[in-house]
């Protein structure tokens, strides 16, 4: 930062005396400004500083003037605008957000409304000012009263005196400050710094000959760590926990793409920026160690006395922002059984230490929210692409009042987690337990590591099964519901995206079928196979619904089925498929050749049914691969 200062110091010393600095909300304006002001008092100039957040119109005046601009029915009554906004104002202001249109404060306002506005006006500006107040977005332009802030900024640039505004962040509202009051007599150097300050409403109207302006470009994981921090952990607004979120995702991420990203190229100096060092020491810390064992440890725990406190199905998602200029910050949500349950924000301060930033969403957030598919679409939709997905089945264990963690994780292996504080207290467990050769590293990093063990040979036979009941199958086993979407591969941006998610560790042109499974809405996988019929070279790898979704849109052809796994034996696994808007009914056999031959797998077939069903062996018939079973899709079906 020394370096910015420096040429700031530069442009001053050339006849700037008006510094204005733009950024996301949470990019470190404010911590900018104020350390750009001290660097040029030290030097000898006096200097103001002021935020253009001071400028937001207030709650009352942005629902007022937006119920005037979308309702044209109410244009004959706008020199009524402020009048109205500044009585809403005087019976809204003193309550939080969440209390401010609450039932009493509605009755105030519409009985007003009747006081200067004809009955049946009065009654329908009241319903679409209440709709306004539940859809306010404080991260759009039209809050801030640009045409009062270029005001001032051109009277201090003439010499003259301006009074400061004053937003309250609780109130929501804004007031005259006279204590905060700058003069161009008084000061050499006026910092503004606010999300909007590079804006065409402020520069078009304002004089840029001694101006220097700064933009901050800040990644999207920064960003969201220090709005959480900030608003969750802070009394700096009335917002629940919730909110922040679903605020930050839904308004804040996509205002900052919308409206002030591509306003950063105007500024005189770019300045990237992440979480500084202090942010980061002054976070909780944890020591995470894992251990790769054998699958028979989690038997070897309990053997030992260890009490199974509980176990559950794990799914981590792990998200980048599209700058991809966090390095260094991992974003993971954590799902079970479909809701999200931890949203995490990790930085890996030494080998074996991260400081942690976590929120337990069970407890500050709804279910409809926490739904994993809706709450990855909204990151998405706010910039954040979900980068893995680490399959898990999690055990947590009492061992001696120490809490052991054993996972089995898909195409990984079976692992223990110590998670503690100190360094001393790892070491304990893990001489309790007797491991050996730590792994200091996150599962993500371990999957991207060894997704190159995702290559495997399928072996498997196809049985038409006819005379098959259905419904007495689903009374007996769970179906799961299964679209198998078959994608294009002629096209480069599906090849593309393939070769992201696989990190380019594979020869694509061997492929002859790519296609994306999606089971029951919720888990997606992404399936390569080599040419082939009984046994072909495969590539199985889970990927978000999010990715699915884009790689969908992209499919050529689906198929749909119910699945039912209903048998295993040897190594033989047996699964029926019962195409819908079909009477087909397929079983599958996979195996592994080198323990069965053809003949034993076809006699263990025909022996599961009896005799009133009909097994017909269709492996090598390609009338009854999925994908010549799949139904076309054209451009409207996508």
């Amino acid at each position: 930062m020394k370096e910015l200062f420096e040429n700031v110091e530069s442009r001053v010393g050339s006849g700037a005396n008006m510094v204005l600095i733009a950024g996301a909300s949470a990019s470190g304006k404010s911590y900018m400004a104020e350390s750009l002001k001290k660097y040029l008092e030290d030097r000898g100039y006096r200097v103001a500083q002021f935020s253009s957040d001071m400028y937001y119109k207030g709650i009352a005046r942005i629902i007022t003037e937006k119920t005037f601009l979308r309702n044209v029915e109410f244009v004959s009554y706008l020199d009524k605008c402020g009048e109205i906004a500044r009585s809403v104002k005087d019976i809204i202001c003193d309550y939080e957000f969440p209390e401010k249109f609450c039932d009493e404060n509605y009755n105030k306002i519409s009985q007003y409304l009747h006081t200067v506005l004809p009955e049946f006006v009065a009654d329908n500006f009241a319903v679409k000012l209440k709709a306004e107040f539940d859809r306010i977005n404080f991260d759009e332009p039209f809050c801030i009263d640009f045409e009062r802030l270029a005001g001032d900024i051109n009277s201090i640039n003439r010499g003259g005196t301006i009074f400061v505004p004053k937003y309250s962040f609780r109130t929501g509202e804004s007031e005259i400050d006279r204590s905060n009051l700058v003069s161009k007599s008084k000061y050499d150097v006026v910092i503004v710094e606010g999300l909007y300050t590079l804006r065409d409403e402020l520069l078009d109207n304002i004089s840029l000959d001694n101006v220097v302006s700064i933009g901050i470009n800040c990644d999207a994981k920064t960003l969201l760590s220090r709005r959480l921090n900030r608003d969750i952990n802070s009394d700096r607004c009335t917002f629940t926990p919730e909110q922040v979120i679903m605020s930050f995702l839904s308004q804040v991420m996509p205002a900052f793409y919308a409206y002030i990203y591509p306003t950063l190229p105007r500024a005189d100096i770019i300045y990237h920026t992440t979480l500084t060092n202090k942010e980061i020491n002054s976070s909780e810390k944890s020591i995470q160690i894992k251990y790769a064992t054998g699958e028979d440890f989690a038997c070897r725990l309990k053997s030992s006395g260890a009490r199974l406190v509980s176990k559950v199905n794990q799914r981590d998602y792990f998200l980048e922002d599209r700058s991809k200029s966090g390095t260094g910050i991992s974003l993971r949500i954590r799902e079970e059984n479909g809701l999200a349950t931890k949203l995490s924000i990790k930085i890996k301060t030494t080998k074996l230490e991260r400081a942690i930033q976590e929120y337990n969403l069970k407890d500050i957030m709804s279910k409809e929210n926490r739904d994993i598919a809706r709450l990855l679409a909204h990151f998405k939709a706010s910039g954040y692409e979900t980068l893995q997905v680490v399959n898990k089945t999690r055990r947590v264990y009492n061992l001696n009042n120490n809490i052991i963690k054993v996972d089995d994780v898909k195409n990984l292996g079976t692992f223990v987690e110590i998670d503690e504080s100190s360094i001393s207290k790892v070491a304990e467990i893990r001489n309790i337990l007797s491991l050996k050769d730590p792994i200091a590293t996150s599962y993500y990093d371990l999957y991207i590591n060894n997704i190159g063990n995702l290559l495997h040979t399928e072996c498997e036979r196809k049985f038409k099964v006819i005379g098959i009941d259905r419904s007495l199958i689903s009374r007996i086993f769970k179906e799961n519901s299964i679209n198998q979407y078959y994608l294009d591969t002629n096209q480069p941006k599906v090849v593309e995206k393939i070769d992201k998610t696989l990190n380019s560790q594979f020869n694509l042109s061997e492929i002859s079928e790519a296609r994306v499974r999606v089971i029951d809405g919720v888990e997606a996988y992404l399936t390569l196979k080599s040419s082939g019929d009984k046994t072909r070279q495969e590539i199985e790898k889970e990927i978000p619904i999010t990715l699915a979704k884009d790689l969908i849109a992209s499919a050529k052809s689906v198929v749909s089925k119910g699945r039912y796994q209903i048998s295993e034996k040897d190594g033989m696994k047996v699964e029926l498929d019962f195409y819908n808007n079909s009477p087909l009914c397929i079983m599958e056999i996979e195996y592994d050749e080198e323990l069965h031959d053809d003949m034993e797998v076809t006699e263990f077939a025909h022996g599961i049914f009896g005799d009133n069903v009909s097994i017909q062996d269709v492996t090598e018939d390609r009338a009854y691969k999925n994908i010549n079973l799949a139904t076309e899709l054209n451009a409207d079906a996508n």
